[in-house]
């Protein structure tokens, strides 16, 4: 069965094919707003892909100009929806043009990036978030080169200590692709120093600060920071991750280096936090 998704806009009617049940769209901030209701028969495992995949037909036809269309599908009878967004137009480089379909759930957040080539559309990022809480997905430049890249935040089922993820795709202007996806936790982006600092998971006095620098497309590992058990005030600087390093391990730091001190103020409070009586315990 076929539905046809309509709506009224500067005199002109726009045609969205989905399936099943008929509601009529809005215009929310120039884009089209739109309710789609899918019929019980389509199998819900496949219920993001069947609406990416009509998503995709939808905006095969409509690429004669940029545009942003937001949509809600949901399964008829069933409260849960699926949140939609299509974006296309030069998302990352003027000369080539992009579509971004970002689809989220309360299971599952979908996140798709196709180039066109030659009238079609050819998938260049496919990043799937199952048992995730799904935060945005901003273009931003990263490695300080001055083009977006894809940065996608996202938080895992909850722990013990903050958990914010993000998984980057760094564009490639050669080929309008992008790099292997890197993930990082609870970062802080500084692209004018092609840096990335940010901290490790784990608890107050035992996880880390980091330090990554960008080479191209691929961020490396430069240092960490770690609390110094039994000095307060002081750290340790290491090269590679460790457990309570000592100064055996790396250099004895008498102060915070200031250049940590830029990073979200949550994180830094949570490392700043270590109780020298609690990280005594755990180092025994």
């Amino acid at each position: 069965m076929k539905v046809w998704i309509k709506r009224i806009c500067l005199s002109a009617i726009v045609v969205l094919q989905f399936c099943c049940t008929e509601k009529t769209g809005k215009v929310v901030n120039g884009k089209l707003s739109a309710t789609v209701l899918i019929d019980r028969r389509e199998n819900d495992s496949l219920f993001l892909l069947a609406v990416f995949d009509r998503a995709l037909a939808f905006s095969s036809k409509k690429t004669a100009k940029p545009f942003g269309y937001n949509f809600e599908a949901r399964v008829s009878g069933n409260a849960n929806a699926v949140t939609a967004h299509l974006q296309f137009g030069n998302l990352f480089q003027r000369h080539r043009q992009h579509l971004l379909v970002r689809l989220v759930s309360s299971e599952r957040s979908l996140i798709n990036i196709l180039i066109l080539e030659n009238g079609k559309f050819r998938k260049v990022v496919e990043s799937e978030y199952a048992d995730a809480i799904y935060i945005n997905d901003p273009l931003r430049d990263v490695n300080g080169n001055g083009l977006m890249d894809l940065v996608v935040f996202w938080h895992p089922p909850p722990g013990c200590c903050p958990e914010e993820n993000c998984t980057v795709y760094v564009y490639n202007p050669a080929n309008g692709d992008f790099a292997d996806a890197q993930i990082f936790n609870n970062a802080s982006f500084f692209p004018g120093e092609k840096v990335i600092r940010g901290l490790e998971y784990g608890h107050a006095g035992e996880a880390g600060l980091y330090k990554y620098v960008w080479n191209g497309a691929k961020a490396t590992p430069v240092e960490f920071v770690y609390p110094y058990i039994d000095h307060k005030g002081m750290f340790i600087k290491t090269k590679i991750p460790a457990h309570y390093p000592t100064e055996e391990d790396g250099e004895v730091l008498k102060r915070l280096p200031a250049e940590y001190e830029k990073i979200n103020s949550a994180f830094l409070n949570w490392f700043l936090s270590a109780d020298p009586v609690t990280i005594n315990d755990k180092s025994e």
